[in-house]
């Protein structure tokens, strides 16, 4: 799925929602096929500044000592940064509210 950046908080170089907020409806699957060296799951962000197109893909996943999921880590793709060298460092977290 595309999102917007409106739709995250931005700090320190890590853009930040909630899963609740970013599935709305109720549809949980936020997440879609990325192509980074073979398939793997992430998402598209759209600047609503520049309208560039950047996608992540999941790096990591949070689980509680009581193994709840309770967040991604996203990257950028290699690609991404290739075509927007900016975006390298850049990272996301989805909290699974």
């Amino acid at each position: 799925m595309q999102f917007l950046t409106k739709s995250f908080s931005f700090k320190a170089g890590v853009f930040t929602a909630e899963m609740a907020e970013l599935s709305r409806g109720g549809n949980r699957n936020i997440f879609h096929s990325v192509n980074e060296g073979g398939l793997r799951n992430g998402l598209t962000l759209v600047s609503d500044k520049t309208g560039k197109a950047v996608d992540f893909i999941i790096n990591h996943i949070d689980w509680s000592p009581d193994h709840e999921l309770m967040g991604w880590h996203l990257k950028p793709t290699v690609e991404s940064i290739r075509s927007n060298p900016e975006v390298a460092g850049l990272k996301m977290l989805i909290i699974n509210d």
